[in-house]
């Protein structure tokens, strides 16, 4: 599982690892298997420097939503902000989120997609079927925005098992 995968060789900064927290209590109570019973990545508090630059960012992608709306967004700018305090050392894992990778780009920040970690996970070996859950967990459990190609439903699994079968028969 994405837990497992990360777990002891990742970063998380401390207001996503807050808003895990909240969301386990509220939406989406699995989320508490990323926290319980320790936290799948070390949490790195960001400085208040680092914060302030954290809301330049969402006001500069979100306008006044940034203030109605304080959540949105966070984790990604969160992210963002610690990579760029260890250039070269981190890479950030986004949910497909196009203002952190447009930013990424920016300033060349290395970028993972969350939806990735799926794709990649299955092209490494793993089953097709544990893949596609994992995809689904980050969608429904995460809150992770679902790819155009893969909504979590029969249909996207077909598409989502398809693409990893073409792409191994490519790469075989």
């Amino acid at each position: 599982t994405l837990t497992e995968a990360f777990r002891d060789r990742a970063v998380i900064p401390g207001g996503v690892y807050k808003e895990l927290e909240g969301l386990s209590y509220g939406r989406h109570p699995d989320a508490i298997k990323l926290l319980k019973p320790k936290p799948f990545a070390g949490v790195i508090a960001l400085t208040d420097d680092e914060l302030a630059r954290v809301v330049n960012r969402r006001r500069r992608w979100n306008g006044d939503r940034a203030f109605e709306f304080p959540l949105e967004d966070r984790g990604e700018a969160e992210c963002l902000e610690l990579c760029l305090r260890n250039p070269g050392g981190l890479m950030a894992l986004c949910a497909h989120d196009h203002n952190a990778v447009n930013d990424a780009r920016t300033e060349k920040i290395r970028l993972f997609h969350a939806a990735d970690v799926c794709l990649v996970s299955a092209l490494g070996g793993m089953a097709e079927a544990a893949a596609w859950e994992l995809y689904v967990g980050l969608v429904t459990v995460h809150g992770m925005r679902p790819l155009g190609l893969f909504p979590p439903s029969s249909s996207g699994q077909a598409a989502f098992e398809t693409l990893i079968f073409n792409s191994r028969r490519v790469m075989a």
